[in-house]
């Protein structure tokens, strides 16, 4: 199989009948062919990474997430090139576009800051973790039973005080 062979496949079209039409629309198939697997490699890479990173999936099972996922946006690249061009097809385009990009750039967020998220996450938990033994120390300091001495000097400071 020719690289041509293969770019008609990839979008979609038979090699003999791209064979007939004229040379301009023969590169733009070939283009169209080229440009379909940008979006499917980074997305095969994110489903890879955030599978491993995000949720510590083993090698295998972020492999198949990746092929899912490449697959996936192979298809909807399909599906694009084969739509008819009219304005509200065009304006689904725009929103697939904008799904993809936010789910993307949230993707390269979490992998980036992950180190600081998990920090802060940690941090958060040990100050609920203090309050929450500071709280149990007052209440079994309150129920203790405090020797007759230490209640009166207490009750004395807490007169004087008033």
């Amino acid at each position: 199989m020719t690289i041509s062979n293969y770019l008609c496949h990839v979008v979609g079209e038979q090699p003999q009948q791209v064979a007939r039409f004229h040379p301009s629309t023969v590169k733009r198939i070939k283009a169209y062919a080229l440009a379909i697997h940008i979006p499917v490699l980074m997305w095969a890479v994110t489903g890879f990474v955030i599978a491993s990173q995000i949720f510590q999936m083993d090698e295998v099972a972020s492999s198949v997430v990746a092929f899912f996922s490449a697959g996936l946006i192979y298809l909807v690249e399909r599906l694009v090139l084969a739509t008819p061009k009219a304005w509200f097809v065009n304006l689904a385009r725009v929103f697939i576009g904008l799904v993809i990009a936010v789910l993307g750039a949230s993707t390269v967020d979490l992998v980036i800051f992950d180190r600081e998220v998990t920090q802060q996450l940690i941090q958060t938990g040990e100050a609920r973790l203090r309050a929450t033994l500071t709280l149990v120390w007052i209440d079994g300091m309150k129920a203790a039973e405090w020797p007759v001495e230490m209640r009166d000097r207490l009750a004395r400071h807490l007169e004087g005080a008033a």
